[in-house]
């Protein structure tokens, strides 16, 4: 996953929203949290299309004042 504007991701929270009917499920787990590369294990979805969104407070290594909110700006589908 790559986020614009975010070379370095702490993860606070990520969730999948619905699309269809806005529904929020959150992910499980954090599988991998590199620089640049963001894995995360998401229980089983409903078909649909997604967006994804990842709260984090650290970017490069420095604590931000508020969290912020990051969406990927691909639909993801599950077919």
């Amino acid at each position: 996953m790559r986020i614009k504007d975010c070379s370095f991701v702490v993860c606070l929270t990520s969730s999948l929203i619905s699309t269809n009917d806005g529904t929020s499920t959150k992910a499980t787990q954090i599988i991998s949290n590199k620089n640049k590369e963001l894995i995360l294990m998401v229980p089983a979805l409903a078909h649909g299309n997604y967006e994804l969104q990842v709260v984090r407070q650290v970017s490069r290594g420095s604590l931000l004042k508020e969290p912020r909110e990051e969406q990927l700006e691909t639909t993801l589908t599950i077919e």
